[in-house]
């Protein structure tokens, strides 16, 4: 049996007010109005969450340290037809937000993720976990240069060589 389209998201963003501008976004995407996307706080550690569960899109936010401010956990109701790839519902996103959206992608290196930014491209970065909790999240590194993270270098990641499509380089990537 073949896995369908994802009916959950992980996404990691720049920018304070980024949480604001998720809930229409999302709306927008899914061509839903904005009271049907349910926000609520995933760092609600009394478990209450203060959350209508049937909502046709749920997002769960957590406050996140350094170079990324927010992260998002998205999740669709089983009725909801359209499920986009993970990396085509992060470029939608990431147009809409108008910031760059980190999301997991499938190289399956913990240390690498996928970028979306919001001129449509998609690219990887190098994102440095803390050891501890409640440390900064940092990326270092990037593929292409992306204004949110004007401190990382830009390179090609050479772990991701054999993993790319014969004969390209990190700019096939967008």
């Amino acid at each position: 049996m073949s896995e369908g389209p994802p009916a959950f998201y992980n996404f990691l963003a720049p920018g304070h007010n980024t949480r604001a501008r998720m809930r229409v976004a999302l709306a927008e995407v899914f061509d839903l109005p904005a009271h049907d996307v349910e926000l609520y706080d995933g760092d609600d550690v009394t478990g209450t969450y203060d959350c209508r569960w049937d909502a046709p899109v749920l997002c769960g936010f957590q406050r996140r340290r350094g170079d990324l401010d927010w992260a998002f956990d998205v999740g669709l109701a089983a009725e909801r037809s359209y499920r986009p790839a993970e990396r085509d519902l992060a470029v939608l996103l990431a147009r809409a937000m108008g910031t760059s959206l980190l999301f997991p992608g499938n190289v399956h290196l913990p240390w690498i993720w996928e970028v979306a930014t919001p001129k449509g491209e998609v690219s990887y970065v190098c994102l440095d976990e803390p050891e501890e909790e409640g440390g900064e999240l940092t990326v270092p590194a990037v593929e292409i240069a992306v204004p949110e993270f004007p401190n990382a270098d830009v390179f090609a990641f050479p772990e991701l060589d054999g993993r790319r499509p014969a004969g390209k380089g990190p700019e096939a990537l967008h």
